[in-house]
């Protein structure tokens, strides 16, 4: 198996287990009491990202670095809420891992 062929199905792998944690994290119910956005205990494990919070009902995720992951204490996105992820490219790989 060539690597580019590698590298896609890792990638593929690591964007559907990203999206099942968002899934299972409950679209907010899983959230840290008094946190009002969903989202808390931002952790960078590898690479780099940055959060920010541009107003009360949208977060920011940028990714700096092609391949980061990211630790969360909750993940949950509340009803009229957004939050975007921001990647450096196409071939850029995010993993988020929802501890509590």
């Amino acid at each position: 198996m060539s690597d580019s062929r590698r590298g896609r199905i890792f990638r593929d792998i690591l964007l559907t287990t990203t999206a099942l944690v968002v899934a299972l994290a409950g679209g907010g119910k899983g959230a840290a009491a008094g946190s009002s956005s969903g989202l808390s205990g931002f952790q960078v494990q590898s690479g780099g990202a940055t959060l920010s919070t541009p107003s009360a009902t949208k977060s920011v995720i940028t990714q700096t670095t092609n391949k980061t992951i990211i630790t969360w204490s909750a993940f949950g996105i509340p009803a009229g809420s957004t939050v975007q992820f921001i990647q450096p490219g196409r071939s850029s790989v995010a993993l988020n891992r929802v501890t509590g």
